[in-house]
C-alpha cells in the first residue's frame, strides 16, 4: 500500500491530516485522537478502534514507524466510545471539525469519487441486464 501523502486541512483553528484511499476517507489517528486531549494516542486507538477500521502507513522503511489512519467508522467508534475527557459541547465542536475536514477531502477528491460511483452504477446494470437475461435453468424446463 502506497499512500502518496497526507493532507492537511485546518477546520476551526485544528489542523487534521487525513487521505482519500481505495475510495474512503482515512484521518490520522493522532490528529483526532488529540482533538479528544488523549496523552498517548495510540494505545487509545488500539483499544478503542476495531482493526478492521485502522490501516497502517509507513513513516520510514527502516525503523518501521508507520502512522495509524482510520476510517470514519473508526473515527465513530472513537467518538463514541469517548465519556472522559470532553463534554457534550466540546464532543458537538469536534464532530463539526471532523465534517470539515471530511467534506473538504470528499469535495477535494471529487472526480475520483464520481468516477467510483459511474463504475459502480456500470457493474450494477450490467449485473442487472444479465440476471433478466439468463434465467435458472429449472425455468427453462418448466414453462413458468
Amino acid at each position: 500500500m502506497v499512500l502518496d501523502y497526507l493532507e492537511k486541512v485546518e477546520c476551526k483553528g485544528k489542523i487534521v491530516r487525513g487521505k482519500i484511499y481505495n475510495y474512503e476517507v482515512y484521518l490520522l489517528a493522532k490528529d483526532v485522537a488529540d482533538l479528544f486531549g488523549y496523552k498517548n494516542t495510540k494505545n487509545v486507538v488500539n483499544k478503542k478502534v476495531s482493526k478492521e477500521n485502522i490501516i497502517k502507513f509507513p513513516i520510514d522503511g527502516v525503523n518501521g514507524n508507520q502512522y495509524n489512519l482510520i476510517n470514519i467508522n473508526g473515527v465513530n467508534e472513537l467518538i463514541s466510545g469517548e465519556k472522559k475527557l470532553v463534554n457534550e459541547k466540546q464532543k458537538k465542536e469536534i464532530i463539526e471539525i471532523l465534517e470539515g475536514v471530511i467534506e473538504f477531502l470528499l469535495k477535494k477528491n471529487e472526480f475520483l469519487m464520481a468516477e467510483r460511483t459511474f463504475v459502480w452504477c456500470e457493474k450494477e446494470t450490467e449485473r442487472k441486464r444479465l440476471e433478466e437475461k439468463e434465467k435458472p435453468f429449472w425455468k427453462k424446463f418448466f414453462r413458468i
